[in-house]
């Protein structure tokens, strides 16, 4: 089965992230990744944001051998493993897991063609920051963004359904 590069997009703004999901197309040219966030326990949508509030985004890319990925963290994190905290530097750990640089600059022109504010990549390869107003995420991911107020009293923001990306985004197997 194939699955696409980026398997989750944070539009909860550094409060939840999408899991991990295969995608499923539609007739439209896009897939969409995963269910919407949940609502966090004791949060209340307040509405829709405001179409123009800044949010800071994070596309997580798939890393290049899922699989390898777990083993190698099972391995390095369990007591009386062979390789009990043998961890790897961060650009040991991009080239080994993170995702290949053609990925990488197929999801950024794939984002970009969308319109979207595109940093650099994330030091282990898993990652892509967006920088970008609520309507230029709405529009690219076809949400809608809501308000919501956590029980803290803090604000975040929480897309309302699961977020589409090109069908024509990089894609690798699984």
């Amino acid at each position: 089965m194939r699955r696409i590069a980026q398997t989750t997009i944070a539009l909860l703004a550094a409060l939840a992230c999408l899991p991990v999901a295969t995608a499923a197309g539609n007739a439209d040219g896009v897939v969409r990744i995963g269910p919407p966030p949940p609502l966090p326990e004791g949060a209340t949508v307040e509405g829709d944001a405001d179409a123009g509030k800044e949010l800071q985004l994070m596309v997580a890319l798939q890393p290049r051998d899922p699989a390898a990925l777990e083993r190698f963290a099972n391995a390095v994190s369990t007591p009386g493993s062979g390789s009990f905290g043998d961890y790897v530097s961060v650009p040991e750990f991009a080239r080994r897991f993170g995702a290949t640089p053609a990925d990488i600059a197929g999801v950024r022109t794939a984002l970009e063609r969308e319109g979207l504010d595109i940093g650099a990549a994330g030091r282990n390869h898993l990652s892509l920051p967006v920088t970008d107003t609520v309507a230029a995420a709405e529009e690219a991911f076809g949400v809608s963004i809501q308000r919501v107020r956590l029980m803290s009293g803090r604000v975040a923001y929480r897309n309302n359904r699961a977020p589409a990306i090109p069908a024509d985004a990089p894609r690798s197997s699984a």
